[in-house]
Parts: structure tokens; C-alpha cells; sequence
């Protein structure tokens, strides 16, 4: 069971997502959700614009957003697969070098998140950045094992095309020369 599903059951809370950030740009790359509607809407999303809803907020801002009613914050993005939720916290997911994503985090109960709940969250939230980080980090390393055995094949052939290259020049040489004394030879 993953992490976004532990959280939905194990607390009843309505609707998590967890929306990954581009490396390149301020777009969300994958986003990870317990209902379907609103996860596949949120891929290619901008988030350098903070009024496109709350998990663009927080990717902007690198804050903690807790919304206790959805209904008087303009900040919320009502889907209308998400018409039951009532209260809302996102959380960010911090990496080295800044926001890697957000974890959206939704309930259909007013001011259900507390500040026992943010400082769980929080902490949970660190956890998932992490792991973020280390997936990240374990395909730039399988990447760049990629890029060393190409080279290293590049050199091979490289090397063995120019030996052999090398070899051929030589019997033409060998030939043309030969070819002044005895042309059936050459």
C-alpha cells in the first residue's frame, strides 16, 4: 500500500495527492491521487502561476497552506470530482535545491486538520521529499551509467575502427609499393 493510499485510509481523509515537479520547469510532472478526476487535469499544470489552486500556491511559495473551509478561500481549485471537500491542507515537498512537489491533502469535514495533524503531516511530508530525492537521485545515477558505457563503447568502436583503418592503409601501402615491382603480388 502506498503512502497515498495509507494516508487516505488509515486518517478517512477524502482525497490525497501527491503532485511531482518537472526538473526542468514549474510544471507537475506526475500526480498521484486516491480518486480519479482532478490527478490527470494537474499533469502539465504551470505552477509559477499561484492562483491556479492550492498545490500550485504552495509549489510557488514553498509554504504550508491549511485551508479550514474550502469554501471562503479563493486559493481552493473546486473540481467537481472533489465536491465534498470541506477543508484542505497542502504541504510542501522540499528538496536541495527547492520545491520537488506538493502533498495535497483533503477532507470532507470542516477545520479537520489540527496543529498536531500539521506537525504529523509535516514530518511526513520530509519523509516523501526524500524518497523524492533518492528516486531522483537513483535515476540521474543510472543516467549517467548510461552516458559512461556509451562513451566507453564510443572509444571501443572508436579504437577499433582506427586499428583497423590503420591495418588496411598499411596493406595499401604495402601494395601500392609492391605494385612497381610485382603487380600480380600487389
Amino acid at each position: 500500500m502506498c503512502i497515498r493510499d495509507r494516508l487516505s485510509t488509515s486518517f478517512d481523509y477524502s482525497y490525497v495527492l501527491i503532485a511531482l515537479l518537472d526538473d526542468h520547469g514549474p510544471t507537475v510532472q506526475a500526480a498521484y491521487g486516491r480518486e480519479l478526476g482532478r490527478d490527470h487535469d494537474l499533469v502539465g499544470l504551470r505552477v509559477d502561476d499561484p492562483e491556479r489552486g492550492m498545490s500550485a500556491w504552495v509549489a510557488n511559495r514553498g509554504e504550508t497552506l491549511l485551508v479550514p473551509d474550502v469554501s471562503r478561500d479563493s486559493r481552493y481549485y473546486r473540481a467537481p470530482s472533489l465536491a465534498r471537500t470541506r477543508s484542505a491542507l497542502a504541504l510542501p515537498l522540499r528538496g536541495r535545491e527547492g520545491v520537488v512537489g506538493v502533498l495535497d491533502i483533503e477532507s470532507d469535514r470542516l477545520a479537520d486538520f489540527d496543529s498536531i495533524d500539521v506537525s504529523l503531516l509535516e514530518a511526513l511530508a520530509a519523509q516523501v521529499s526524500v524518497a523524492v530525492e533518492n528516486a531522483r537521485l537513483y535515476a540521474q545515477t543510472r543516467e549517467v551509467g548510461k552516458l559512461e558505457e556509451r562513451n566507453r563503447l564510443a572509444r571501443e568502436i572508436h579504437d577499433t575502427l582506427a586499428q583497423g583503418f590503420t591495418g588496411i592503409v598499411l596493406q595499401l601501402e604495402a601494395a601500392e609499393q609492391a605494385l612497381a615491382t610485382d603487380v600480380e603480388g600487389a
